[in-house]
């Protein structure tokens, strides 16, 4: 998997920007990879979780194949219930992580 590519580093609100990674198989099968995107509130006004789970999509690759898998993420996955209910999104710092499992992961910062 190649680095994170994003269209803008920079997110306004009710834009959105495109978060785009490489994909190739280096194996001697055909096969499917799932790829999946996390974001991380880096200084959220509550505790949220280190990673979110967002988006992910399933790829199919032939052997040796090279694919670009591309999410389009707007303020709506930024937003959580505060604590006074609302379901919103804060500005901030936030990590974009994606990756084959969340352990192994790329990251990139965009900012909201």
């Amino acid at each position: 998997m190649s680095d994170i590519f994003l269209s803008s580093q920079i997110m306004k609100r009710n834009e959105s920007v495109t978060i785009a990674v490489n994909v190739k198989n280096i194996g001697i099968r055909d096969g499917e990879e799932v790829i999946q995107l996390y974001i991380h509130d880096r200084f959220a006004s509550v505790v949220r979780p280190v990673k979110e789970l967002k988006a992910f999509q399933k790829v199919f690759l032939k052997c040796g194949e090279e694919k670009t898998v591309k999410f389009e993420v707007n303020e709506e996955i930024f937003k959580f219930y505060t604590i006074k209910g609302e379901f919103a999104a804060e500005t901030g710092e936030f990590e974009i992580m994606v990756g084959f499992n969340c352990r192994d992961l790329k990251t990139k910062i965009l900012t909201l």
